[in-house]
């Protein structure tokens, strides 16, 4: 990778600037001037109005600058050479996706060009709001390699193909625009002295070596750093990761991206065809996933009925919640209970995956619970009790014919005895945290998933429960087999806890869960998680 200094370099040679705004005048050529759009290095930019079709345009000038007695007459010359070029080449580039020319001539000042007026906003604004999707970026990408075609097959290159130079109209077109340094490929290229030709982040190798050797893989190499940064929502400034890109396409930007000329697409042609061929998949998957859209929103719509639609309102108890948004959000089980003798319950269940068969055991394992803790809600004559109601729903999970495994956590409230009981399996740990304390206890266990053995012997781990206290759920370490992992999720899970007590439940559960996710290793998306806060107020 170049130095910082190559991409600062003045990328115009020659350029000068002036510091007080030339005074607008009334008339360009044969266009009424309205205003001042741009000033530019090289040019300035007016807003201008055709006297015949009272249609806006874009009037270009060569600066004033220019004309100074401080520009020698080569370097005059060899400007004024440059601005004609392009003119002459927008004459022979007549394409939708290209800026259209309306005229040029001598003016009073000098020199001007009339061109299309484009209502639009560049892609490079696009691409820092990362605003597109995947399909759209390639849908524009596809619009500028068709104009790039017609300037090769023309004998043109641009030379300076990047994402300011791109504009997308009000209507969703695209239009290349900027002509200022591009050239004939059979005139003799002019290396000219003070500065490089084009834009450092976009330009190929041998381009940044010496200008006179851009060629058409010139451009399409400035197109690839453009299809890479569409599709990783950010500008590279020169920076390129190709472990970013999606991998069915990762292939297509690696050609275009190759160091080595001989290895780039030979021609636009080739690379039109394979993104055209890229994006036929990709409406092809969108068709045939409207079926499987309604069997997902289906699954969706029954695991909401499957979990609670709102937080309990505990009398002494308030509970704070937040997960992930997890697109299939099918492996998390989770609900809360009023006993009749006034104890209060919380259920916390997750299986290994998230498939359609696991909201089918995480339903099953609702019905398994609810039938067990019945005639508790409906009699205070019965005592709860954590380990024989536990016990039971293992051996239930183990002999069912499916075989669902789970990692599950029971956690009860006794109001009277200010206490609480904790049953957990293969979540590993339990957070309780005394009021004005800042030393969590850790309530560990070693139970396997449920449903693993039928023979467990399974203790209940209790504690007290006073006014202020707050316990702690997650379900972060349910996958993980790592002890060393496991320790310092724990190390994480301390140092964020004691840190938000002042916030609400709600507050605090999001903010622990924004600090796991920052931490956990791996793609963040495989598997939802789940953060329950419980704090004793009365």
């Amino acid at each position: 990778m170049e130095d910082k200094e190559f991409y600062t370099q003045v990328t115009l040679p020659h350029a000068v600037s002036e510091k007080a705004e030339p005074p607008l005048p009334n008339q360009v050529g044969p266009y009424k001037i309205d205003s001042l759009l741009s000033k530019g290095s090289m040019a300035l930019l007016y807003l201008g109005i055709d006297p015949e079709t009272k249609t806006p345009l874009v009037v270009k000038v060569l600066s004033p600058d220019f004309f100074s007695e401080k520009i020698n007459s080569k370097t005059l010359e060899s400007i004024t050479d440059q601005f004609l070029k392009e003119s002459e080449i927008l004459q022979m580039s007549d394409h939708p996706n290209i800026i259209k020319l309306y005229g040029q001539g001598k003016w009073e000042r000098g020199l001007y060009i009339a061109l299309e007026f484009i209502q639009g906003v560049s892609l490079k604004q696009f691409i820092i709001q990362n605003s597109l999707s995947q399909k759209r970026s390639l849908e524009i990408l596809l619009q500028v390699a068709y104009a790039l075609m017609h300037l090769h097959t023309h004998g043109i290159i641009h030379r300076d193909l990047k994402p300011e130079n791109i504009l997308i109209t009000e209507s969703g077109a695209v239009k290349v625009i900027d002509f200022g340094i591009a050239r004939l490929v059979q005139e003799k290229a002019k290396t000219l002295q003070g500065g490089i030709i084009g834009t450092p982040s976009y330009m190929s190798p041998e381009q940044k070596k010496d200008p006179a050797k851009a060629s058409y893989g010139s451009d399409i190499f400035s197109l690839g750093i453009i299809m890479y940064e569409l599709l990783v929502g950010k500008l590279s400034y020169g920076k390129v990761d190709l472990d970013l890109i999606p991998k069915r396409i990762k292939p297509i930007v690696e050609k275009c991206l190759s160091t080595k000329l001989s290895n780039r697409y030979a021609n636009t042609t080739d690379l039109i065809a394979d993104i055209s061929k890229y994006l036929k998949n990709l409406y092809d998957l969108e068709e045939d996933s409207d079926d499987v859209a309604q069997v997902v929103s289906s699954l969706e719509s029954a695991y909401n009925h499957l979990i609670p639609p709102s937080l309990p309102k505990w009398t002494q108890t308030e509970v704070g919640l937040a997960k992930t948004k997890h697109p299939y959000a099918l492996d998390l089980y989770y609900d809360f209970y009023k006993l009749a003798d006034k104890t209060e319950i919380l259920i916390l269940a997750k299986t290994p995956n998230a498939t359609p068969t696991s909201l089918m055991r995480l339903s099953a394992l609702r019905a398994c619970f609810k039938t067990l803790i019945y005639k508790h809600k409906t009699s205070s004559d019965l005592t709860f009790d954590p380990t024989t109601v536990a016990s039971q729903l293992n051996e239930m999970c183990h002999y069912d014919r499916t075989k669902p495994r789970f990692a599950f956590a029971l956690v009860s409230i006794h109001e009277e005895s200010e206490s609480f009981s904790c049953i957990n399996f293969g979540f590993h740990s339990v957070w309780h945290l005394p009021h004005e304390s800042t030393s969590p206890h850790i309530l560990k266990s070693t139970l396997p998933l449920l449903g693993a053995d039928p023979n467990l012997e399974i203790l209940e781990t209790k504690d007290s429960w006073s006014a202020g206290d707050a316990l702690l759920l997650h379900t972060f370490n349910a996958e993980a087999d790592k002890k060393s992992f496991i320790d310092e999720l724990d190390q994480k899970i301390q140092h964020s806890f004691v840190e938000i007590l002042e916030l609400s439940t709600n507050a605090q559960a999001q903010n622990i869960l924004n600090s796991l996710l920052s931490y956990l290793p791996g793609d963040k998306s495989s598997h939802s998680h789940l953060i329950i806060n419980l704090e004793k107020i009365g």
